[in-house]
């Protein structure tokens, strides 16, 4: 029905219905457990059909986050200059969430994902920057900011451990 209304050409409409009626099929048989693929799911799924499920590095990717973070920072020093300059938040989670995604899925795909080394390989790689800034947050703070001001700052820097 909804391939269909798409008004998609014969030739077109016919595999997609069927592609999507196995797929469909697939995903609520008994062997869909949490955790893993469905027997037979990734067989539907091919490279030909999804070109997106092999995830190479984009440096095109890097450069929209920086531009996502470099327009947040421009609207918070003047928020005239950049008025839409907020928006880079979400641009930036949508791309960090579509990257995430694509780790998840690609080990999903090959029977490997487990939840705590996913956890494992976030905190390998966000504690090290985390701990960074927070050490020359205390240092700036600790050289401008007075005694009450510093005292602060650690209680905010405890609060977001």
């Amino acid at each position: 029905m909804f391939v269909k209304s798409l008004s998609l050409p014969t030739k077109l409409a016919f595999p997609i219905k069927r592609k999507v009626a196995r797929l469909s099929g697939a995903l609520s048989s008994s062997n869909y457990s949490i955790g893993r693929i469905p027997r037979g799911f990734s067989k539907l799924l091919r490279e030909k059909d999804f070109p997106m499920r092999t995830l190479k590095y984009r440096p095109a990717i890097d450069g929209l986050r920086a531009i996502a973070v470099l327009s947040v920072f421009i609207f918070h020093l003047n928020h005239r200059w950049l008025p839409g300059g907020f928006i880079g938040v979400d641009v930036f989670f949508v791309i960090s969430g579509f990257l995430i995604t694509s780790i998840i899925y690609k080990d999903c795909e090959h029977g490997e994902f487990s939840l705590l080394k996913f956890y494992q390989r976030r905190i390998a790689r966000i504690f090290p920057a985390f701990f960074t800034v927070a050490f020359a947050t205390l240092v700036g703070s600790f050289l401008i900011y007075s005694p009450q001001d510093y005292a602060s700052a650690g209680a905010g820097l405890v609060a977001a451990t």
